[in-house]
């Protein structure tokens, strides 16, 4: 289909035939053809990452995106990488390297709540739910009509911190602004 993607063919271009041997040396010069280049290397990484997810390989997906995340693109290019390299490393369980892709999002100045879950997840991954907490409730206090980010909340409290006070606490809070929210309700009743 459109969608297939060779991907020993792509890594074999993308790592020897059209190899760019100074891509990562800062001190070469950086015209708009350069800069042109640097961003189809990160759309070939990209859709190397893609390919691999859909196969099932997340290390090798993150593995490809911790490459690109190495090459000098502007701002907003460079946080979509670092974006799911984080995501694809959390899936993988390379913890560390989610919470260093994050770290530099922030370092470039970026917030915004699905870094904060991200950051969460990280957290929750390694074992440390109080700094997982501290996240998911960040993401909440940025976006708090997003379910999702309490959803997240309410595993760590249930399913890692194992305290249902804390869920109890957490969906009785979410139902007082989302009094419609039946799944939420459902928990609620589950937890009494």
């Amino acid at each position: 289909g459109s969608d297939m993607v060779d991907v020993a063919r792509t890594r074999q271009l993308v790592d020897s035939v059209y190899a760019m041997q100074s891509i990562l040396d800062p001190d070469v010069h950086r015209d708009e053809n350069t800069r042109g280049m640097l961003l189809t290397y990160a759309a070939s990484y990209m859709t190397l990452a893609n390919a691999y997810q859909r196969q099932s390989r997340p290390a090798d997906a993150e593995h490809a995106l911790y490459l690109a995340s190495r090459l000098d693109m502007d701002r907003d290019h460079k946080l979509t990488i670092l974006y799911h390299l984080s995501n694809f490393a959390v899936e993988a369980g390379d913890y560390n390297r989610a919470l260093s892709a994050l770290d530099t999002v922030r370092a470039l100045g970026y917030t915004d709540p699905e870094f904060a879950a991200l950051r969460g997840a990280a957290y929750q991954g390694k074992g440390d739910f109080s700094r997982a907490e501290t996240a998911y409730l960040g993401a909440i206090g940025a976006d708090p009509s997003r379910p999702e980010y309490v959803q997240a909340l309410l595993r760590l409290y249930l399913y890692s911190m194992h305290d249902e006070a804390k869920g109890r606490a957490l969906l009785q809070q979410w139902l007082r602004r989302v009094p419609n929210d039946s799944v939420a309700a459902r928990q609620l009743r589950q937890l009494s």
